[in-house]
């Protein structure tokens, strides 16, 4: 009898990680708008675009290292290694556009281990999504991750 009441039990914990989720992407998104108003205010040199470009990179770098934790709060996070691994490399990937687009010092060494590195999340993110195509819910992380590392790449190409 108390077994079958057992997915009672995980169903707050669920929906308390899509609350934790819902959250974390409404602020990703305000982030990336905040971070392509600063890039036109740069373009057009108006004030305080090195400002908002360095909080909301920070603010990124900050959900991207926090990204594994959030996705797998409730789970053991050691199967996913690769979600950890790529939580890492786009902050770092971030920090290292971060240091080349107001051109500070060792940003072309950053920039070059984002450049060296993201190819092959691609390349496992690639693999990982043909293995597990039947299972929706990492299919889907799996195709959020590889657009973030998209949209990097993409900003890593226009710099």
């Amino acid at each position: 009898m108390a077994l079958d009441n057992i997915n009672d039990i995980n169903q707050p914990i669920k929906s308390k990680l899509g609350i934790f989720q819902t959250i974390a992407l409404v602020i990703e998104i305000a982030l990336f708008a905040l971070l392509l108003i600063g890039f036109l205010f740069k373009i057009q040199s108006f004030p305080y675009a090195s400002e908002m470009i360095i909080l909301s990179i920070l603010g990124l770098s900050g959900v991207y290292f926090l990204l594994p934790i959030l996705v797998f709060k409730s789970q053991k996070a050691g199967g996913h290694l690769l979600v950890h691994f790529a939580g890492f490399i786009l902050t770092n990937a971030l920090i290292g556009a971060l240091f080349k687009i107001e051109s500070w010092p060792y940003a072309q060494e950053m920039v070059i281990v984002a450049q060296l590195v993201l190819p092959i999340l691609i390349v496992l993110l690639c693999l990982l999504i043909a293995i597990n195509f039947k299972e929706k819910d990492r299919l889907k992380l799996y195709l959020r991750i590889g657009l973030r590392i998209l949209i990097l790449v993409m900003i890593f190409a226009i710099y």
